[in-house]
């Protein structure tokens, strides 16, 4: 079943928040919103949300959405203006520059403002911040351009205003992050948002912390405020309407740890997958009968601190059930235990993320999961036991309708052990010798304690 329909007698609309290039979360979201059955007559992007938006509307699936991101090349975030523009530092228009987004992040996405003007399988609607006018505005699939949806993520200070008929463009993160308005105009009775902005209650030291604090506050805040506004207005006109919020149980690792190789864009997949399986499980929307209450709202996007956790990933493979297959687990080990996200490669063109992830630690140094995952329909548990002082190999079975369809010792290359190793870091804590500290005693839950599921 396809995850839009124009003419789907119910009215739902899906709202897709900023929240940086993480927003790859985003995909894993999707599936597990397409898998539920769920279609949606109206899609709406702001900030970071206009890459799910814009690739919906070129006419990516779910499915491919996820190949998309995992094969994605982060470089293109990453160009820099031309040289003589840093030597008039006084006049500096930003940090970077958008033409890698121009040329090389939207091809490589699928996003195409040609297939997004002629689509009519949803209503979409990209918004931006009228700069010039000081105010949010909400732009139809048709009028879409390539400038509007550069402008739409150019966040102040990394990316240059965007010049459009003689007004000024930017990210409209600073006056909303989620235009639930638009989806309210547009007939919703139902609006599913996607969140990925942070939310939690400590108060980080430097620079970029405190400017991703200040977007937290101005994103979270617009959205309580317009919640209880949109509440109010469905209560006076006599209407329907109800809000599902799908976030991240801990807030998501920042863009530089996405851009540094430090996370990647399967365990984003794997995590969004995972948790929004787990929403649709136990649905708890907001109605009307949390008006005038901001702590419900709050607590509707309110995370977990993601710290002190260390994150590393590895990649066993090997052949299983009749042919090469790969294992990809992410790891987050927190003083309470580990956090695990894990997708399995069925064949080179299909990746499948896991839900339902179960975790012990039978002994001292050793590792039992298993996770559930959809295959074309059918569903497989994988179980993977490995031995985490060495991380050499795993031994991996795959189940399918209570029977084995294979078991196998699968493998880890040298070089990929190595690559893990170096990017496995600790989040959640400020300067250096305090992360030393806690990856040590992080990595100790695995090597010293037996820790129950």
């Amino acid at each position: 079943m396809s995850l839009l329909d124009p003419n789907a007698p119910y009215r739902r609309s899906l709202v897709l928040a900023g929240g940086g290039i993480r927003v790859a979360y985003h995909a894993g979201v999707l599936l597990a919103l397409e898998e539920a059955g769920l279609t949606f007559r109206h899609v709406d992007g702001t900030s970071g949300g206009i890459f799910g938006t814009a690739m919906l509307a070129s006419g990516i699936t779910p499915t491919d959405a996820a190949r998309h991101w995992r094969r994605l090349h982060l470089g293109g975030f990453m160009k820099p203006l031309p040289f003589w523009d840093y030597l008039r530092w006084g006049a500096l228009p930003a940090l970077g520059s958008a033409t890698g987004v121009r040329d090389k992040i939207f091809p490589e996405l699928g996003i195409s403002p040609d297939r997004i003007r002629s689509n009519e399988d949803a209503d979409f609607t990209f918004n931006v911040c009228n700069f010039t006018q000081k105010v949010l505005q909400s732009i139809p699939g048709p009028e879409v351009t390539v400038d509007y949806l550069v402008a739409g993520i150019s966040l102040p200070l990394f990316m240059p205003a965007v010049p459009i008929a003689g007004e000024s463009f930017l990210d409209g993160v600073w006056i909303k992050d989620a235009n639930l308005t638009e989806a309210y105009n547009r007939g919703a009775e139902e609006v599913w948002l996607v969140w990925c902005i942070g939310n939690t209650p400590t108060y980080r030291s430097g620079l970029f912390h405190q400017y991703v604090h200040m977007i937290e506050i101005a994103a979270n805040g617009a959205l309580f405020e317009e919640m209880d506004q949109l509440f109010a207005r469905a209560a006076r006109e006599g209407r329907a309407f109800r809000i599902h919020v799908l976030a991240p149980e801990y807030a998501l690792p920042l863009d530089p740890d996405f851009v540094t190789g430090k996370i990647d864009a399967d365990t984003l997949i794997n995590m969004g997958y995972a948790e929004a399986k787990r929403y649709l499980a136990h649905p708890r929307a907001l109605t009307g009968a949390q008006r005038g209450n901001p702590a419900v709202y709050a607590a509707s996007t309110a995370m977990r601190e993601p710290g002190p956790a260390l994150h590393f990933r590895q990649q066993f493979r090997g052949r299983l059930a009749g042919r090469e297959r790969q294992v990809n687990l992410g790891f987050f080990l927190r003083p309470t235990g580990p956090q695990l996200f894990g997708s399995l490669v069925w064949d080179k063109d299909k990746t499948v993320s896991g839900f339902d992830v179960t975790a012990s630690i039978p002994a001292p140094g050793q590792c039992a999961l298993s996770f559930r995952c959809l295959v074309d329909g059918q569903e497989y548990t994988v179980e993977v036991h490995l031995n985490m002082r060495a991380l050499s190999s795993a031994s991996v079975t795959l189940w399918k309708d209570r029977q084995v369809a294979g078991s196998a010792q699968l493998y880890q290359s040298f070089g990929q052990r190595l690559r893990n190793r170096w990017f496995a870091y600790v989040i959640g804590v400020d300067g250096v010798f305090a992360r030393i500290k806690a990856r040590q005693q992080l990595k100790a839950i695995f090597t010293q304690k037996p820790i129950a599921p």
